[in-house]
């Protein structure tokens, strides 16, 4: 048996969990193209796809498609005596009859010994003739699909297949409505997702921000820091008046849009990039606001240049403390936009949380 971790699975350092939808992924016993694995408009597959390229690629054969591919057609390799691996791209969800693996025969499937689900569970399949008979394959599908792999009555009742789970474990987002509401609209919350992510999804799954407006449930969101390529904030969290906690804004994030933090119950957020810039009132009407943390070395400044709204102008809240790196406090102290606070910007070495 292989490892389950699908970054070591066929080939040594091959990560089989950023494979595109477009592509098919192979390898073989003697590091040979097989014209097979290119064949994907026989019956029970998509007629219009055509193979853009099939090319060797840092140890493995790779098919790529003009199109997602969705669906496997019938035989699909069973005529590939050579083939040792094969990953599925996430999309694929019907099984052509007598594919991947359908007889353990000198001209069918001798060598194949595992194939790799990205995504779903296959639900569209011919149960008259399943494919994957051959016996003596590990079959590999993303962690938690293992019983509904099981269940769907795919496999042979005989099959001496071995169903086996890879990937990373999903993010544990602590707040079950921030959990849901980015399960929903990014699907399973691995490492790989989340650190793709470079704007956040609305309500309609477009990359628009606004992810989290006007919900009353939201209470904490700190798995934001895990958000590495996130680039911007767009009222994410606009009228979020249960949200509290803290929150660490990665360094990816060069815009914060206005009213991104508005009518919350945050006591700190940390802003970690250098030179971002930010929008008047960008957070708007946070009263238990107790500190804001940034980390530029550089004053942060307007989106839109003028001499209106400084940074703390709607926050409503005079309590609160600016911390900087030690050797630009004065530089803050001198800004337009910040000089207000005068001693309450204060050195980050002073900061106890």
């Amino acid at each position: 048996m292989m490892r389950s971790d699908l970054d070591r699975l066929c080939v040594e350092g091959v990560n089989y969990s950023v494979q595109p939808n477009n592509e098919i992924w192979y390898t073989t016993i003697d590091n040979n193209k097989v014209d097979a694995a290119a064949v994907l408009t026989n019956y029970g597959g998509d007629s219009a796809t055509r193979i853009l390229a099939h090319v060797f690629e840092n140890g493995l054969w790779k098919v790529k498609a003009d199109r997602p591919i969705q669906r496997i057609p019938e035989n699909y390799i069973r005529y590939a005596p050579t083939i040792v691996s094969i990953s599925l791209p996430k999309l694929v969800f019907h099984l052509g009859a007598w594919s991947m693996g359908f007889a353990r025969r000198l001209k069918e499937s001798p060598n194949l010994r595992t194939i790799i689900f990205n995504g779903q569970t296959p639900t569209s399949f011919n149960s008259s003739y399943l494919p994957m008979t051959a016996g003596n394959i590990d079959i590999y599908v993303p962690r938690g699909e293992r019983n509904t792999f099981m269940s769907c009555g795919i496999l042979a009742q005989n099959t001496t297949n071995r169903v086996l789970e890879w990937g990373e474990e999903e993010v544990e987002i602590s707040d079950p409505t921030a959990r849901q509401v980015l399960r929903e609209r990014l699907g399973r919350l691995s490492l790989n997702t989340i650190r793709a992510v470079e704007i956040m999804p609305n309500g309609d799954k477009r990359p628009l921000g606004k992810l989290f407006v006007g919900s009353t449930e939201l209470k904490s969101f700190e798995e934001i820091k895990y958000f590495t390529s996130l680039k911007l904030l767009d009222r994410d969290f606009y009228n979020c008046p249960n949200l509290g906690g803290v929150m660490t804004i990665p360094a990816s994030v060069m815009t914060i849009i206005g009213a991104s933090f508005f009518n919350t119950r945050l006591i700190g957020i940390e802003f970690l990039a250098q030179s971002f810039k930010w929008g008047h009132g960008a957070i708007w009407r946070c009263k238990e606001l107790k500190w804001v943390k940034m980390h530029s070395v550089e004053v942060p400044q307007k989106k839109t240049a003028n001499d209106q709204y400084r940074f703390d102008f709607a926050i409503t809240n005079d309590n609160w403390k600016l911390y900087v790196p030690d050797e630009s406090v004065e530089k803050y102290r001198a800004d337009h936009n910040f000089q207000n606070l005068d001693d309450r910007i204060r050195p980050m070495s002073e900061f106890k949380g």
